[in-house]
């Protein structure tokens, strides 16, 4: 009998320690999948805001190149710009829509500026800024 119980019981060590490496492995894949989601989380994060400041930029030079376009045509109304990712520095593709309304028709009264990252995407970035323009912009003559 002695000889049976000594014979299982080499089986059984080798069955724990078999239990306890491969709970070990299950802990040690948990912890590299965890790691990996959240670099990957903070990777997009990144490149979200990233791109949210490439759109800041955007507006910035949407809303100069509309007070520029006022002050030196009067009738200018607005424009959509379609900057290729060439011209972007590697972003994807950029939309710019400058809008100049006017209330009674008579001169521009409001300017709406908004860029979007990419220009089409379900996962778009938008900024927009809109000003009022109280007076007439007259061009610049030196």
């Amino acid at each position: 009998m002695s000889t049976t119980v000594q014979r299982t019981l080499p089986h059984n060590r080798q069955a724990s320690i078999l239990v306890c490496v491969l709970a070990c492995m299950v802990v040690a894949m948990a912890l590299v999948v965890s790691t990996t989601r959240s670099a990957l989380r903070a990777r997009r994060e990144v490149r979200t805001q990233h791109q949210l400041r490439q759109v800041e930029f955007v507006l910035e030079a949407g809303i100069q190149r509309a007070a520029r376009q006022l002050s030196n045509h009067a009738e200018y109304r607005g424009e959509t710009w379609n900057l290729s990712p060439t011209a972007t520095a590697g972003l994807d593709s950029v939309q710019v829509e400058i809008e100049v309304s006017s209330i009674d028709g008579a001169r521009p009264r409001q300017v709406k500026v908004v860029a979007r990252l990419p220009a089409k995407s379900p996962a778009l970035i938008q900024r927009s800024y809109t000003f009022p323009i109280n007076r007439v912009i007259s061009p610049n003559k030196e």
